[in-house]
């Protein structure tokens, strides 16, 4: 059986971004920890572009599905 990821809700990946972002810009880390929390934040990055991505397309699956309904 194949393991799935844990999904994080989209609002908590972008605050946990925010933090790492933060964190980043206040400059009191050393440049390994920036360096560190910067994959973090890349990694949640390319989830949420994902997740987009994947919204996307059943918003426009809806439409499509929606718009083909002919109205005399």
């Amino acid at each position: 059986m194949a393991t799935k990821k844990p999904t994080i809700k989209f609002e908590e990946s972008l605050k946990k971004i925010e933090i790492l972002i933060n964190e980043i810009e206040q400059g009191k880390i050393s440049i390994d920890e920036v360096v560190e929390k910067f994959e973090m934040g890349k990694n949640l990055l390319d989830q949420l572009t994902s997740k987009l991505d994947e919204i996307e397309k059943k918003v426009l699956a809806i439409d499509e599905k929606t718009s083909t309904t002919k109205v005399d």
